[in-house]
């Protein structure tokens, strides 16, 4: 998904995006591959040779075992008014084991510079807002205010809860969105 040449600050927003997509797909690429083959980081074509060499080698080290693989990113608005843009990217991967992984990830962009947008450009006082959202996780989770989240199977850092890395705008305020595995097993989903 990228902007129309025409609109406003197009070239810096798609940039962020292409940039994305590739972080994306070389997440997912073998590290003695991509280090081998440093293009493959910038070039979706030299990505896309990692990656099936990457699936060959498995194959042919335990045949079909392998099973298939494959990566499918898909772009969509989420947000879009005369002040920014939330874009959407969902991944699904799977390059064997027990299930696919899938996560999404959001992307703001002021619409007047084209520049992305972070926490910090919505909200000034983070640490205020660290238990407003913790609130809102445990209600829409279910788990009471008296309850370990931890206990509850919820993955926390030394002990804390935490943002999520993916924090964006949306229609009704901002959006905090926790990717599989960020702070649950794959099983409580995202």
């Amino acid at each position: 998904m990228l902007l129309r040449d025409n609109e406003r600050n197009a070239p810096i927003t798609n940039d962020t995006l292409r940039a994305q997509v590739m972080r994306s797909i070389t997440g997912w690429l073998d590290s003695t591959s991509l280090a081998q083959r440093p293009q493959a980081q910038t070039d979706l074509n030299a990505a896309a040779h990692v990656f099936s060499a990457d699936y060959q080698q498995l194959k042919q080290d335990v045949g079909i075992m392998g099973g298939c693989w494959e990566i499918d990113i898909k772009g969509d608005t989420v947000c879009s008014n005369s002040d920014f843009l939330t874009v959407g990217l969902e991944t699904y991967a799977y390059t064997g084991g027990a299930h696919p992984n899938t996560y999404r990830t959001l992307l703001s962009f002021d619409r007047h510079t084209g520049q992305p947008l972070h926490l910090t450009d919505f909200v000034s006082d983070t640490t205020g807002l660290l238990p407003m959202v913790e609130q809102a996780f445990r209600d829409k989770q279910g788990v009471r205010s008296d309850q370990s989240l931890e206990d509850e199977g919820y993955f926390l850092r030394d002990g804390r809860f935490f943002l999520p890395e993916n924090v964006a705008a949306g229609r009704d305020g901002l959006i905090f969105y926790y990717n599989p595995y960020e702070i649950a097993a794959y099983a409580l989903g995202p």
